[in-house]
């Protein structure tokens, strides 16, 4: 199968703030969104890009059980963001007090065509609420996998996270980052585009953020220093996270405020081949 190094996969586009970076940093780029609405708010935005070819927009779900090429996808009126597959995050929403769900079917496929369709790009971006360990294990079945690849980190269990990094080093991955989301939103990056320019990037709210070279050489760690980075993490996740109620989640968020860093916040695991 064929590696593109100028091409990014962005599974759980949304609105296309992360996929407006990739864009300005001179990648093509294929957007995976389920969503009609969210799917059309990205064709108008990037009407340009997707007519030029530097954009394509997979309109599907990502799940490994689909059912006659459909599955059922719960979207959130009040959350755009917290649109699932999955039905414990549904649960989950519901207990931080947004119990507004519509049920729709949309088009599904498996990761693995995804690669079938584009071939394997430069970078794989995967936050889809849930189903993201699909992609991770399509990843793992590749012969040459994305020389950068970043995931959603589950907030609840330790074990899991260790399974993905596991899984990563299963992959070939040999460099881990434990990278903190929040506070990236309206922050402002000094990069290059992949064609050496100078490029000066305002972050969009609810983004994934930077990739690959972008992030901190001393980011880069062991999968054990990974782990236990994710030990101190998950403290933190139990003093403040998921399963605690709204007024200690609201608490955690007040301490971040005045320690100017957010407390507990939520994490993505990035890993790079070399």
């Amino acid at each position: 199968m064929q590696t593109y190094d100028d091409l990014i996969f962005d599974v759980g586009a949304h609105i296309g703030n992360d996929t407006d970076f990739y864009l300005r940093k001179g990648y093509r780029v294929v957007a995976v969104e389920a969503v009609p609405g969210l799917v059309q708010q990205c064709k108008t935005r990037f009407a340009n890009e997707i007519a030029s070819g530097q954009l394509i927009l997979e309109e599907v779900a990502i799940s490994d059980a689909a059912e006659k090429g459909e599955i059922s996808f719960f979207i959130n009126p009040e959350y755009s963001e917290w649109g699932t597959t999955d039905k414990e995050r549904v649960k989950r929403n519901t207990r931080f007090g947004s119990d507004q769900v519509e049920k729709i079917r949309v088009p599904a496929i498996e990761a693995t065509e995804l690669f079938r369709r584009h071939g394997v790009p430069h970078y794989m971006k995967v936050d889809i609420e849930g189903a993201d360990r699909s992609c991770l294990h399509a990843v793992v079945a590749l012969d040459t996998p994305p020389r950068f690849f970043s995931i959603e980190s589950d907030k609840l269990e330790y074990d899991a996270v260790c399974e993905d990094l596991r899984l990563l080093q299963k992959a070939g991955y040999r460099r881990f980052a434990v990278v903190q989301q929040a506070g990236y939103g309206f922050s402002t990056i000094n990069t290059r585009t992949r064609h050496g320019e100078d490029l000066s990037y305002q972050f969009q709210p609810s983004v994934s953020g930077p990739f690959g070279d972008d992030l901190p050489s001393e980011k880069w760690v062991t999968l054990e220093e990974a782990e236990r980075e994710y030990r101190r993490v998950f403290r933190e996740y139990r003093w403040f996270g998921d399963n605690q109620p709204r007024l200690i989640r609201q608490i955690g968020i007040v301490l971040g405020r005045l320690r100017n860093a957010a407390l507990p916040g939520w994490y993505d695991t990035h890993a790079r081949l070399d």
